[in-house]
């Protein structure tokens, strides 16, 4: 269950979790676009793209979608989400840049899924702040279960962490802005099914 209540209208036909996809997809979309702004201007960072959040908000709706509605439902779920973020994405476009823009987002979709569904984690559920410190800043780990921080990882090349340290705390900071972005998402799935009950 989504934050623990037992009052979430589930969506009980194919055309109430399609809308359910196609608000989601809207609303993913602004967040990943201000989740962006937000480490452009507060961190000074190239990475993450808006397009790298958006993949991270897909998987994090993959994965609570599936709990919730199982094998068929998550598959009937993330064709519609990706359809409508194909249409947001490619509504000014002419047809030839269209193709191409639908080719790389599957493309993209299809390389994150399977790279993200490889951890079993989303974050560390205890010590977060020690955890992710180790995880982050010694390169000798190499790569953890958990998916947050190594999309964290991801955005800094190995020598950066290595030279950063504990003097450089963006990628900490940038933590803060990923587990930010999940509670956003949760908590968009959440009021869209609370305000159908």
């Amino acid at each position: 269950m989504i934050g623990g209540r037992d009052d979430l209208y589930l969506p009980g036909t194919r055309g109430e979790l399609e809308d359910l996809a196609r608000t989601l997809a809207s609303g993913l979309i602004v967040m990943s676009n201000k989740a962006r702004d937000s480490v452009s201007r507060t961190l000074k960072l190239a990475r993450p793209e808006s397009v790298d959040f958006l993949l991270l908000g897909f998987h994090l709706l993959d994965r609570t979608i599936f709990q919730i509605f199982g094998e068929n439902g998550r598959n009937l779920f993330t064709d519609e989400l990706l359809r409508e973020v194909y249409r947001n994405f490619t509504c000014d476009t002419s047809n030839s840049e269209a193709q191409e823009v639908g080719r790389s987002l599957i493309e993209r979709v299809n390389a994150t899924q399977a790279e993200f569904s490889r951890y079993r984690e989303i974050f560390p559920k205890e010590d977060t702040a020690r955890v992710a410190t180790h995880v982050l800043y010694d390169s000798a780990r190499g790569k953890s279960d958990y998916l947050i921080l190594e999309f964290v990882k991801n955005c800094f090349s190995t020598e950066e962490l290595w030279l950063a340290g504990l003097n450089d705390q963006r990628p900490l900071l940038l933590l803060t802005e990923a587990m930010g972005y999940y509670t956003a998402v949760h908590n968009l799935l959440r009021n869209l099914l609370s305000e159908k009950s």
